[in-house]
């Protein structure tokens, strides 16, 4: 079937009618988007069959999902997958509503399609124009935190290649936080400006979330770095204790020993003396070839 319109010329004014058909997916669908798809039902098969024109209109099977707006699609190519098995590389052209369906010779179903009215519903484009403008610079400027906060500030360039307002909200779909029922969502507003507004709300609240997430894991990881830290300093600080004799290889407390030794055997107290200041001067000695060591450091 093809997506030839059934307008009539006395409905110049109303909105294009093209048919075809429909095929619902696992997955939500938006413009632009190009995804592979595995065929594995009859009824994707025979919806296929029935795209002799490669067009075919994707709605998603989500319990959220109205199936009152879908996304027209192109097939790009179709051939077997990796592991068997045929799909399809399909391309998302437009939102579009859905009307009433009628069975092709095969059994696929055949849909009424129709553009949708995006604007904001103002007969002022000047008006229109501004709101949304800003709208955009809004969501850039969040899309933008958002990246920031994840590491991933140099994909905002792909960003700024995106002019038209409607794909450029619609790119809030891309983030694999967002949830199936949000993209439901997206895809069933239809209005650009109230949708440049769903993902400014949506993606100042993950940059929110993305920079809290931050903090605490650089938090973290600096209270973790310093007590990496604290841990190769005491263990130098014990090196440099044992080398001066006041770890557990503690020879100035082995002197005192033997200087006590010495003392019950009867040395001359001249000697013995004599021996307390050398261990004395050795023990100032050691304190501060310490502080020396510390200063270094």
């Amino acid at each position: 079937m093809s997506t030839q319109s059934s307008s009539s010329p006395s409905s110049a004014d109303q909105p294009v009618v093209r048919r075809a058909p429909l095929l619902p997916t696992s997955g939500i669908v938006l413009p632009e988007m190009v995804v592979t798809i595995r065929l594995e039902s009859d009824e994707a098969k025979t919806a296929v069959k029935a795209a002799t024109d490669q067009h075919v209109v994707l709605v998603p099977k989500h319990p959220d999902a109205s199936q009152s707006v879908g996304v027209l699609t192109r097939i790009e190519q179709r051939g077997a997958l990796p592991g068997g098995g045929e799909g399809l590389v399909i391309r998302g052209i437009e939102r579009v509503t859905i009307g009433q369906g009628s069975l092709a010779d095969n059994g696929a179903l055949i849909v009424e399609i129709t553009t949708p009215e995006s604007g904001a519903g103002s007969t002022d484009d000047t008006v229109v124009g501004e709101r949304t403008a800003d709208l955009v610079a809004r969501y850039r400027a969040a899309a933008g935190r958002l990246l920031e906060a994840v590491g991933g500030g140099r994909m905002t360039r792909l960003l700024d290649d995106v002019d038209d307002p409607s794909n450029l909200a619609d790119t809030i779909a891309w983030w694999p936080e967002l949830e199936d029922a949000q993209r439901v969502q997206l895809l069933e507003t239809l209005d650009v400006d109230e949708r440049l507004r769903l993902a400014i709300d949506w993606a100042e609240g993950a940059a929110t979330e993305a920079e809290v997430n931050r903090d605490i894991n650089d938090s973290v990881s600096g209270e973790f770095e310093d007590a990496q830290r604290e841990a190769v300093l005491r263990r130098q600080l014990a090196a440099i204790q044992n080398e001066l004799g006041e770890g557990d290889d503690d020879v100035v407390g082995e002197f005192r020993t033997q200087l006590d030794t010495l003392r019950e055997a009867g040395v001359a107290e001249a000697v013995t003396d004599a021996i307390a200041k050398e261990i004395q001067r050795l023990e100032r000695s050691g304190t501060q070839s310490q502080e020396a060591s510390w200063i270094r450091t």
